[in-house]
């Protein structure tokens, strides 16, 4: 957890000297920001005095958590990335954008709060394509990945025979080494795509070192991995390559926060300094937050609902099994009883005013969740962290199939929290039936 993390960093600071005053830099969506926030009200109960910097849009977010914050670039256009298009080409296109417009302000903005704040640490989450600058500037680097490695198509990225040892087919210890090694590859495989990203567009002139990379970068950022922890904020089953056909058969209960792997455990790549944190979420909602009275009286007014959740992801406009979802999710479909929490501002007009549904902007996953039968989502780190917490079965649709969002769909399925429909099987009536099947109980 945050404040467990954060306890035991501080009990190792306050003997040995360790930081205590770092400076997260993180861009992205709310999904690359809300986590960091219970991890900074942690380190602060610790005692450390953390500073997040991110985009001017989640200013409101942090000051409701009680975070101190910084903006790293203000102005017109420093938005988060769109994400309203599921190719990965678009998303990575929208960050080019940003880093062109933004670049040089953000470099400027981060070197002027490392030294006002006099940052004796600086920890990099999402989106942040400024590696050699940050070293540049003294303090150490820590990472946070969100995202496992290896989200798409794992399975196929293994050799026949380590397939065999992930389907236990095989003993223990081939079992492990195929691990092993697919975590390498996969890490591999990262780190070159993370470059192809810096290679592909042009960053701006304070920029240009961070793109001009030689043909020895994977060696040269291999090296620094072993100089930089790396902090992977999911528990370490959702790092283990899913059968492709995962179906909700398992015998495992829906996973909580506190089952995650602990910060303990050996890292996946020998040699490489990677600790298992588990989720950073909210275990209850900000503090001095409360409930809007409508929603409050929804859930005092009648049964758990069904909870509809796809955070910052624009499904309803661009995913071509919109209108099929809807379908099966308005109120002649869904059927009597079943009503509809409909969570975010991009929720169309028209489903606002269903029957048997409230429409809220946005709401603490920490509180609604625990309040719901079961859930529609994307499979983001967040929105499954907390939906798994909270023992909520859910139906996942993966919005943007090329990240982590399948890799979570797998692993819920794994643990029979939830049901995972491909995109061969997203007709109304499948689901309907998906959803009616959660309803009813455990997917």
């Amino acid at each position: 957890s945050a404040a467990g993390v954060a306890s035991a960093a501080a009990a190792a600071a306050a003997g040995c000297g360790l930081p205590r005053r770092p400076l997260i830099v993180t861009l992205g969506t709310r999904g690359d920001v809300q986590p960091f926030l219970p991890l900074c009200r942690a380190m602060a109960a610790a005692g450390w005095a953390p500073l997040l910097t991110s985009l001017a849009p989640f200013a409101p977010l942090a000051a409701a958590a009680g975070v101190n914050f910084a903006p790293l670039v203000e102005g017109e256009g420093a938005a988060p990335p769109p994400v309203d298009d599921p190719t990965e080409g678009f998303f990575h296109g929208g960050l080019a954008d940003f880093y062109e417009v933004h670049g040089e302000a953000m470099l400027l903005a981060v070197e002027r709060l490392a030294a006002s704040h006099r940052a004796d640490l600086l920890v990099v989450g999402s989106c942040v394509f400024c590696l050699s600058f940050l070293r540049s500037l003294g303090p150490p680097v820590a990472h946070v990945r969100f995202a496992p490695y290896g989200t798409v198509d794992r399975e196929q990225q293994l050799p026949a025979s380590g397939i065999a040892a992930l389907r236990g087919e095989t003993d223990g210890a081939a079992r492990e080494q195929a691990l092993q090694e697919h975590h390498a590859a996969a890490h591999a495989r990262d780190v070159v795509r993370w470059l192809s990203v810096q290679k592909a567009h042009g960053l701006g002139a304070s920029m240009a070192r961070e793109a001009a990379l030689s043909d020895d970068d994977l060696v040269r950022a291999m090296v620094h991995m072993k100089r930089e922890i790396t902090l992977l904020a999911y528990p370490r089953s959702c790092d283990v390559p899913l059968p492709s056909s995962a179906s909700s058969s398992s015998a495992d209960a829906p996973a909580s926060a506190a089952s995650a792997a602990s910060a303990s455990e050996a890292p996946l790549l020998p040699g490489l300094p990677f600790s298992h944190i588990g989720f950073l979420r909210e275990s209850e909602p900000p503090p001095g937050w409360s409930p809007p009275p409508e929603l409050a009286a929804f859930f005092a007014a009648g049964p758990p609902p069904l909870a509809l959740a796809f955070g910052s992801m624009d499904v309803y406009a661009k995913a071509p099994w919109a209108d099929a979802l809807l379908e099966a999710l308005s109120p002649q479909r869904r059927g009597g009883g079943v009503r509809l929490l409909a969570i975010g501002a991009a929720v169309p007009r028209a489903v606002r005013g269903w029957a048997d549904t409230l429409w809220v902007a946005s709401v603490p996953h920490a509180y609604a969740f625990p309040r719901c039968a079961a859930a529609v989502h994307h499979g983001g780190a967040g929105t499954s962290a907390a939906a798994a917490a909270a023992g909520l079965p859910a139906v996942v649709v993966p919005f943007l199939a090329w990240s982590d969002q399948s890799s979570f769909a797998a692993w819920l399925v794994s643990r029979s929290a939830a049901v995972h429909l491909p995109p061969s099987s997203r007709s109304a009536a499948h689901f309907a039936g998906a959803v009616a099947a959660v309803m009813g109980g455990a997917p």
